[in-house]
C-alpha cells in the first residue's frame, strides 16, 4: 500500500497541498503589485488594472495557474523520487522545499530586474541585444559572479534547512488537517483533470482578455509552462505563431497571416493582421523614396581626397555633450570641437537599442543588409582602411555582418595584453597610441584613409580602471541603485569623460600629422543611456525612451549640411555625399519636416516595439499588447479607425513597407 494513503499522509497532503498554493498565490500576487504596480500603474506602465472585475478576474486567472503549477511540480517530483526508491511523504516533502527555493529565486531574480530595467525588460529579447542566450549568461557572471556565489549559497543553505525542518516535523509525526479517502491515485487524477481545465479557460481568456495573457505567462513562475503549453496546442495552422502568444494569431487557420508576417502589397490579403492590405501609395513620395534608396547602393565613384574619421563613443547619453560635475565639463574636447564651428545635432537618434545592429545598420544604411557597406564603398576607392576597437570585434559580431576584420590596420581587445576579465574592454588611453600609429603612417603615405574608432569606458557596468577626474564616487554593481542615483551619475560621467579624452587624443594626433584640415570626423553615441532618470531604468535597449534612443553627435570639418534629426542609417548617404559633391561654402545643420527616425526593441523583423521620432513628436507601438503612445504620454489601445491616431497608423505603414522593400535584404547577426 503506499504511504499516501495511509492515515498520517490522508492528514498531511491536502493542507500541504493548500499551504503551498496559498504561500505561492500570495507570493506572485504581492510582488506582481510591488514590481509592476498593476494595480495602479506609473511610467512606462502599459498593463493597468483599476474596475474591481479586472482585479478579481487576474486574482482568479494567477489561482488556477497557481493550483496547476503547484500540482504539475508536485507531482513529477513524486514520479521521480519514488522511482528512485525514496518514501513518497519524503519525496513530497522534498520536492515542497525545492519549489520554495525556485519560487524565492525566480521572485528575487525578477525583483531586482525590475528595480534595474521596469517593466519593459524582456530575457528573450536581451539575450538576442547582447549576443543571445550564451553571451548573456557570461556577462551576466562576469557582471555578477560575486552576488550569484553568494545567492546561490543563501538559496542552498535555506534549501537543506527546510529539508532538515520537515525531517524534524516528520520525526515528531506532526500533521497538517484531514479528509477521508485520499491515494496517490486520486492526487494524479485530480492534477491532471485541473491542469486541462486551466488550459481550456487560458485559451477561452487569450482571446477575450490579453493583457492576462502576457503578464501571467511573461511575469510569473507559474505561468511560464502553461504559456509555452498553451501556445503550443493553440498553433493550429502550424506557423510557429498561436491564439495565446503575444501578439496573438488571430488567423488560427490560415498559415499565411500572422504577426510580423511580410504583408504583399494589393493582394487582398493582410498577411500581418495590422492595417488591412498593405498599400504603398498610403506613404509620403519621400518616406517612400528614402525607403527604396536604402534598399541597394551603387558603387560610388569619390572625387574628393578627403579622410574620414568615424569615432563610436559608447553608451553616451545625449546630455554628456554639455553636462558638468561641480562644474568641471564632462566632455570639454568635444564642447570645444563645437565652439570652434563642428556641427552638433540635437536630434541624433538609435534605431535600435544595442551596440551590433546600431553599428552594422550604420556601416549598412538601411535597418537590413542591402549587400555592401561603407566599407566596401571605401575599399572599392582604394582607400586605407583602419580599425581601433576596444570590443572584441570577432565576439561582437562586428566581423560578419560588416567585414571588420578585412582591414589594412586592426586593433581590438583581442590584442591587449593587458585586458580586465572583470571589464573585457579595452580603455580609450590604450587605444590612443594605436591610432596614433595608423595616422602618423597615413601621413607618410599621403593617401586618403577611413579609420573607425570604438570607444568602450562607458559600457556598463562603468567600471573601467581609469583616473578619478570627476569625483572621488566607486560603486560595485550592488551599489548602483536609484537611491544613489548622484553617485551613479558621477562615476558614469567619469567614464565618459576619458572617452572624451580620447576623442581630443585623436584630433590632436590629426593636427601633429598635417591631417586635420582633410579630414572630416564624425563622433557619435552606438545608443544612449538610462540611469534611473524615471527612477526605474538603468542601462539601455529595454525601452524606446529619450535617454535611451537619443545620443551626441559631433561633426568636425563637415563639408555638407547635416540633418537636426538623424539617426545611424543617414551617415552612409552623408559619408558618401561628402567625397563626391562640391564641399557647401558653411555647412550647417537643417531641419525640415520629413526628417524622422524609426526605432526598435528586439529583432528587425519580429521586434517588441517600434516607435518613431520626428521633431518635437514621438510615436510608439507595442506589438504585445497593440497599444500605442503618442510623446511619452499614457499607452492606450490602438484603434485603426480613430482619427487621433493617424500617426500611428503612418508609423505602422512606413514599418511594413520597410519590411517589404527589405525582403530579399538580410538582418544583422551574432
Amino acid at each position: 500500500m503506499s504511504d499516501l494513503s495511509q492515515p498520517a499522509a490522508r492528514d498531511f497532503l491536502p493542507r500541504f497541498f493548500a499551504t503551498l498554493v496559498a504561500l505561492t498565490f500570495v507570493a506572485h500576487l504581492v510582488a506582481l503589485q510591488v514590481r509592476e504596480s498593476i494595480f495602479g500603474g506609473g511610467w512606462l506602465k502599459n498593463l493597468v488594472y483599476v474596475a474591481w472585475d479586472e482585479r478579481l478576474g487576474l486574482a482568479f486567472a494567477l489561482l488556477l495557474f497557481t493550483v496547476a503549477s503547484v500540482g504539475l511540480w508536485l507531482l513529477a517530483w513524486l514520479k521521480l523520487l519514488t522511482l528512485l526508491g525514496m518514501p513518497r511523504r519524503r519525496a513530497l516533502s522534498l520536492a515542497a522545499g525545492a519549489w520554495v527555493a525556485l519560487l524565492a529565486l525566480d521572485l528575487a531574480v525578477r525583483q531586482q530586474l525590475a528595480s534595474i530595467f521596469g517593466d519593459a525588460f524582456d530575457l528573450f529579447e536581451f539575450s538576442r541585444g547582447v549576443g543571445g542566450v550564451l553571451a548573456m549568461f557570461r556577462n551576466l557572471w562576469t557582471w555578477y559572479h560575486r552576488e550569484i556565489l553568494l545567492g546561490g549559497g543563501a538559496l542552498i543553505a535555506l534549501f537543506v534547512a527546510a529539508v532538515l525542518l520537515s525531517s524534524a516535523l516528520r520525526s515528531e509525526r506532526h500533521t497538517w488537517w484531514g479528509v477521508d479517502r485520499l491515494s496517490a491515485r486520486s492526487v494524479q487524477v485530480t492534477t491532471a483533470l485541473g491542469c486541462l481545465a486551466v488550459l481550456a479557460f487560458l485559451t477561452v481568456l487569450s482571446q477575450i482578455w490579453p493583457e492576462t495573457r502576457v503578464l501571467l505567462t511573461g511575469d510569473t513562475l507559474v505561468g511560464l509552462p502553461f504559456g509555452a503549453l498553451v501556445s503550443a496546442t493553440t498553433d493550429f495552422d502550424g506557423d510557429g505563431y498561436s491564439q495565446f502568444e503575444s501578439p496573438p494569431d488571430t488567423a488560427p487557420w490560415d498559415p499565411d497571416q500572422h504577426p510580423h508576417a511580410l504583408d504583399t502589397p494589393k493582394d487582398g490579403i493582410d498577411q500581418d493582421l495590422l492595417l488591412g492590405d498593405l498599400d504603398l501609395d498610403g506613404l509620403p513620395d519621400e518616406v517612400l523614396l528614402e525607403l527604396r534608396a536604402r534598399t541597394h547602393y551603387d558603387q560610388a565613384q569619390f572625387s574628393r581626397r578627403l579622410n574620414v574619421v568615424l569615432v563610436i563613443l559608447e553608451s553616451v547619453r545625449y546630455d554628456s555633450l554639455r553636462a558638468e560635475v561641480r562644474g568641471v565639463p564632462v566632455m570639454p574636447n568635444l564642447q570645444s570641437l563645437v565652439a570652434q564651428g563642428a556641427l552638433a545635432p540635437d536630434g541624433f537618434q538609435a534605431t535600435a537599442g544595442f551596440t551590433t545592429p546600431s553599428l552594422s545598420q550604420l556601416f549598412w544604411g538601411n535597418t537590413f543588409n542591402p549587400g555592401s557597406s561603407l566599407l566596401d564603398d571605401f575599399r572599392d576607392n582604394g582607400r586605407k582602411l583602419g580599425v581601433v576597437s576596444g570590443y572584441n570585434l570577432e565576439e561582437e559580431g562586428f566581423e560578419r555582418n560588416i567585414g571588420l576584420d578585412k582591414v589594412d590596420f586592426l586593433f581590438d581587445s583581442r590584442a591587449d595584453t593587458e585586458l580586465d576579465a572583470r571589464i573585457d574592454t579595452t580603455p580609450a588611453r590604450r587605444l590612443v597610441p594605436q591610432i596614433d600609429a595608423f595616422l602618423t603612417q597615413q601621413a607618410k603615405n599621403k593617401a586618403p584613409f577611413f579609420l573607425f574608432v570604438h570607444f568602450a569606458d562607458s559600457h556598463f557596468p562603468y567600471l573601467q580602471d581609469n583616473e578619478r577626474v570627476l569625483g572621488e564616487s566607486s560603486l560595485s554593481r550592488g551599489e548602483m541603485t536609484a537611491a544613489r542615483r548622484n553617485e551613479l551619475l558621477e562615476v558614469y560621467y567619469n567614464q565618459v569623460h576619458h572617452i572624451d579624452r580620447g576623442c581630443g587624443a585623436l584630433m590632436e594626433s590629426l593636427q601633429r600629422n598635417g591631417l586635420r584640415d582633410n579630414t572630416v570626423v564624425f563622433f557619435m553615441s552606438d545608443h544612449g543611456e538610462s540611469l534611473f532618470d524615471d527612477g526605474i531604468l538603468l542601462g539601455h535597449g529595454t525601452a524606446l525612451t529619450e535617454v535611451m534612443t537619443q545620443g551626441v553627435m559631433v561633426v568636425a570639418g563637415a563639408t555638407q549640411d547635416v540633418p537636426e534629426v538623424f539617426s545611424h542609417l543617414d551617415v552612409r548617404a552623408l559619408v558618401r555625399s561628402m567625397l563626391t559633391k562640391p564641399p557647401v561654402v558653411r555647412p550647417k545643420v537643417v531641419r525640415s519636416p520629413a526628417q524622422h527616425v524609426l526605432h526598435y526593441l528586439g529583432s528587425p523583423t519580429s521586434p517588441s516595439k517600434i516607435g518613431l521620432t520626428r521633431a518635437g513628436e514621438q510615436v510608439d507601438y507595442d506589438f504585445e499588447t497593440a497599444r500605442t503612445r503618442l510623446d511619452a504620454g499614457a499607452w492606450e489601445p490602438f484603434d485603426p479607425t480613430s482619427t487621433k491616431q493617424e500617426a500611428v497608423k503612418q508609423l505602422l505603414l512606413e514599418w511594413e513597407a520597410m519590411q517589404w522593400l527589405n525582403r530579399d535584404n538580410a538582418g544583422w547577426q551574432y
